[in-house]
């Protein structure tokens, strides 16, 4: 896909919402603009051997674009699971560290079943494999 973007930042608000930033192109903006535009989402899981780390891999497919970024184990999955759902911001940098938020354009993303549900089985077996005992007794 030629039209690839990466967060530069991915955050978790006080109201436990999680919030990925994006820095939009032209192209970007056109193409979120345009609401009949078919959004997709691909989750997928993936361990880096180097980091020793479990990560939650998300692909969202808006027209010709792609947006990507990782979650490593830990409460954004939590996050993640609780709300179902989580949001991209199409921010520049320099605007969200000037706290420039008027006018933002976002969209929410909600988790079919099935995907929840991969999540929550990818965080079950995340606990049994990292021995996370404390989740195990919930």
């Amino acid at each position: 896909m030629e039209n690839m973007y990466q967060p530069f930042e991915v955050l978790e608000t006080e109201e436990g919402e999680l919030v990925v930033l994006v820095e939009p192109d032209e192209h970007l903006l056109s193409v979120v603009e345009n609401q009949s535009e078919h959004v997709e989402l691909d989750v997928d899981v993936d361990y880096d051997d180097e980091d020793q780390e479990l990560y939650i891999i998300m692909n969202v497919y808006i027209g010709d674009s792609e947006i990507f970024f990782s979650l490593p184990y830990g409460e954004s999955w939590e996050t993640l699971i609780d709300k179902g759902s989580f949001s991209i911001a199409f921010i520049s940098e320099e605007d969200f560290e000037n706290k420039k938020y008027e006018n933002v354009p976002s969209m929410t993303i909600q988790l079919d079943d099935l995907t929840l549900g991969f999540v929550e089985g990818c965080k079950r077996t995340a606990e049994i494999l990292l021995g996370d005992e404390e989740d195990l007794t919930k």
